[in-house]
């Protein structure tokens, strides 16, 4: 019987492809952050430049786990992206447009505008910074 081993098994699981963005689903989701006075965050994490080497996939790993912290705990909905996708015509322009890997930008429920945008290089008075900037466009 061919099974395959449990380890291999999980890898294969948290290597899985995050669901590209389609216009159906991106129209679903500036549906439900408008019923819900929410805004949409999307995260486009780094992807490794240099699988070989351990200290990049540290650095990569590092910045792409302090973007995640950046995320507000409330008042978004999160839309996880891959670098490919931005170079499709279904992600909003205000989102394409914005430059730097990892990144975060928080646009309006419909998308038209950027709250705000980050970087790696942000850090906790920043990102304090951007959590107000989010009540204020919910307004709360």
């Amino acid at each position: 019987m061919n099974t395959i081993p449990a380890a291999l098994a999980l890898t294969v699981a948290l290597a899985a492809p995050v669901a590209a963005i389609t216009p159906k689903r991106l129209a679903a989701i500036q549906q439900r952050a408008a019923a819900g006075n929410k805004l949409i965050a999307f995260v486009v994490e780094q992807d490794y430049y240099n699988p070989g080497c351990p200290t990049c996939i540290a650095e990569v790993d590092g910045n792409n786990k302090l973007i995640r912290r950046a995320v507000p705990n409330k008042g978004v909905i999160v839309v996880k992206l891959e670098e490919q996708d931005l170079k499709k015509d279904t992600v909003p322009a205000c989102v394409a447009g914005a430059q730097g890997l990892p990144r975060l930008v928080i646009t309006n429920a419909d998308c038209s505008e950027v709250v705000d945008a980050i970087d790696v290089k942000a850090d906790k008075a920043r990102i304090a910074q951007l959590e107000e900037k989010v009540s204020a466009a919910r307004g709360e």
